[in-house]
């Protein structure tokens, strides 16, 4: 409050300031014009004393005619210059009233404000009073927190290094954590691989099971073979040992081994039978 009085104050003090200025400036070229118009008339006055002068050397009946023409120049002369300078100061009287109500307005401006600084003084000496109360309250306070902040010292140091722990604890978490997360893609990898070991696995069984498979049945198309042998040599009735391969073939997809058992099926039955004929035309 008391900043914004001053610089209203300050701002009225500039403005009388002006208007003064301006009000001397005024009056000065009010000054100076009357003197221009005083030197004027008084230029116009030696101008007809030296005119006058120069008629008087000539006759009277010639120098009276061109005194008469001369005078009645000069005064319709005089006579326009005058109304022209009565207008002019007619202007600067305006101009200087108009300062002066300015002037007269900013004066009762000023004892207006002069009223409201005492008003707003009397208000600011109350503020000044409750503002020094409260510093004393203030100062009370900024003791007391003076003895927190001691305690409160303490205790931010405890909890810096509170935080320095955790700071460490958190670098060890992220670690930690790092570690776990390649451990646990090099898992997911481990199980990918395990996924497909294990069906690389099951596909060996499979092969090995068909392998063994046709493994048996070429080991019975070689009994066969041998029994087919066997029984040309004897070429009797006796029994030979023939076994067909039945469900074991069964097991295995493979054409190649269904026609070879059929194939020495047909040769085992067409032998027999033409050991039979052989016999019968015996």
């Amino acid at each position: 409050m008391n900043n914004c009085l001053s610089l209203k104050i300050k701002s009225i003090h500039i403005k009388l300031n002006n208007i003064y200025m301006k009000r001397n400036q005024v009056e000065k070229n009010i000054i100076d014009k009357i003197r221009q118009i005083e030197i004027k008339f008084s230029a116009l006055n030696q101008e007809n004393n030296e005119e006058d002068d120069t008629v008087d050397t000539k006759n009277n009946d010639e120098g009276l005619k061109f005194k008469d023409n001369v005078c009645l120049e000069k005064s319709e002369k005089n006579e326009i210059e005058s109304i022209l300078l009565q207008n002019e100061i007619e202007k600067l009287k305006k101009v200087l009233n108009k300062y002066e109500e300015d002037l007269k307005w900013l004066k009762n401006d000023k004892e207006k404000r002069s009223i409201e600084l005492k008003c707003s003084k009397k208000d600011l000496e109350e503020e000044i009073k409750k503002n020094n109360e409260y510093t004393n309250k203030i100062k009370c306070y900024e003791m007391n927190a003076n003895i927190y902040k001691n305690d409160n010292l303490k205790k931010i140091q405890e909890m810096n290094e509170i935080k320095i722990e955790l700071e460490n604890l958190k670098n060890i978490y992220n670690e930690t954590y790092v570690k776990n997360k390649l451990l646990y893609d090099e898992k997911n990898e481990l199980t990918l691989v395990n996924n497909d070991l294990k069906l690389e696995l099951k596909n060996v069984k499979t092969d090995l099971e068909t392998w063994k498979n046709k493994e048996d049945i070429f080991n019975k198309c070689t009994d066969k073979i041998h029994n087919i042998l066997i029984y040309l040599k004897k070429n009797n009735d006796q029994n030979v040992l023939y076994e067909a391969f039945g469900n074991k073939l069964d097991k295995t997809n493979d054409n190649l081994l269904i026609n070879a058992d059929k194939d020495i099926d047909e040769i085992y039955l067409s032998i027999q039978n033409l050991i039979n004929m052989k016999k019968y035309y015996e």
